[in-house]
């Protein structure tokens, strides 16, 4: 049995467990954390969803649409072109 919790530790589940208690312990509450992560990222993909969005139904132009969505001029050039980037080839699908 002693064998089998090992072995289960080792496990990406077993690690998460061990790295919750572990963020428990100091005060830092893990789920809170990865939810509002969470919560960040589908607001940007959502507002890059609306861009796309108004730029389909011709509501901005072209010169607009190349200049990116407002709320993503925070955000890394780099992240911003592989977001943009997914979005386009799955319109194009």
């Amino acid at each position: 049995m002693k064998r089998e919790l090992r072995l289960a530790k080792k496990t990406p589940e077993g690690t998460m467990v061990s790295d919750s208690r572990k963020a428990a312990k100091k005060g830092i509450d893990s789920m809170a954390q990865m939810v509002e992560t969470i919560e960040n990222q589908i607001n940007v993909v959502c507002q890059i969803r609306d861009f796309v969005k108004d730029f389909k139904e011709q509501k901005i132009t072209i010169k607009e649409f190349l200049g990116g969505p407002p709320t993503l001029h925070s955000l890394s050039e780099e992240i911003m072109s592989d977001i943009l980037e997914q979005m386009l080839s799955e319109l194009i699908r």
